[in-house]
């Protein structure tokens, strides 16, 4: 535990106190430039670059940077990347609470450890933190862990509300694929428990409505400044360019034997202890069950995207963490 946590301090030193050493690069700028706008510009529901509408991404992230940027005092490099980093440690902390609770104190330390030194987070996701990948993935595991949260202890309403609601934050984050993550998670884990009815309960239809009251609110009230139609259909052309509607046949194929290697690649050095997942047998924990369902429900959509980018699965490293961790600790 010891060594673990001189780990984690210097970790922590690293992914805080030198993140600004190499400049804002890849999609950061782009961020950056909407970011600004927002503090500066004088409408904060109107993403804009220029002061020209920006239809790519909903507006959630550009406030999160505007308030680090309102926060700094400032426009430089540490304010625009501190959100992601503070999103990625906020995360790994649930993590280890979360593994805690069924596993312990070590494979809770561990998943968290884990997590935090994924080859592609630790190189990447963490150099390139002003981009909206890291916030998007705590958003993203919030929202499938309230699932598994309440459906534990069986408060339908709470599941399905909650649930829904931090769906809607991550649809006005990053599009769809909150959609996507709601009802494939949603499908598996009552099919796996054998509750499928709930889907067609009335805390269902209550979920879907907070869903639509918060995203239509938000489209209402934009649309009293720009075109709300043409960002709509802007988001939903974003989504599906990446997805295999878009693809040919042969990138489909490519991306069917390209992807596991993909993934294994950039969860190193931890993946390699995959080898001993037999491990996961001998646990009758339903974190372990819920973090493999989650995985089956979801990832395939992304096995057959031949428009596909290492940070779109950092939404599953938290998960791919929690099994691991418990692999390793055992």
């Amino acid at each position: 535990k010891i060594e673990i946590i001189i780990i984690l301090s210097v970790l922590f030193l690293g992914y805080f106190f030198f993140n600004d050493i190499i400049g804002p690069r890849a999609e950061e700028p782009r961020r950056a430039i909407v970011g600004i706008e927002a503090v500066l510009g004088d409408n904060i529901l109107v993403p804009a670059i220029h002061g020209e509408p920006y239809y790519n991404k909903p507006p959630v992230f550009n406030w999160i940077l505007g308030l680090s940027f309102w926060l700094y005092g400032s426009f430089d490099t540490e304010a625009l990347r501190f959100p992601g980093i503070f999103s990625l440690w906020l995360l790994a902390g649930i993590i280890l609470i979360l593994v805690r609770k069924y596993h312990g104190l070590n494979s809770g330390l561990l998943a968290g450890l884990i997590f935090l030194t994924l080859g592609d987070l630790i190189f990447y996701g963490a150099v390139n933190a002003g981009e909206i990948d890291l916030f998007y993935s705590l958003v993203t595991f919030l929202q499938v862990a309230s699932i598994f949260w309440f459906g534990e202890k069986k408060k339908w309403i709470w599941l399905f509300t909650v649930s829904y609601l931090i769906a809607s934050i991550g649809l006005l984050t990053k599009g769809l694929p909150s959609l996507a993550f709601q009802a494939l998670t949603l499908l598996g884990y009552f099919v796996s428990t054998g509750q499928f009815r709930k889907l067609l309960s009335p805390q269902h239809i209550l979920g879907i409505s907070v869903l639509v009251a918060v995203v239509g609110g938000y489209f209402r009230l934009y649309s009293n400044y720009g075109d709300a139609s043409a960002f709509m259909v802007n988001l939903w052309s974003e989504s599906s360019s990446k997805s295999a509607n878009e693809g040919s046949v042969g990138s489909i194929l490519k991306a069917l034997y390209s992807f596991p290697l993909q993934l294994i690649q950039i969860t190193l050095p931890w993946s390699i202890f995959l080898i001993w997942w037999k491990e996961l047998r001998k646990s009758k924990s339903t974190l372990i069950t819920f973090s493999l369902v989650f995985l089956v429900s979801n990832i395939w959509l992304y096995w057959i995207s031949p428009e596909l980018r290492n940070r779109y699965l950092y939404t599953f490293f938290p998960f791919i963490a929690i099994l691991l961790g418990v692999i390793v600790a055992s």
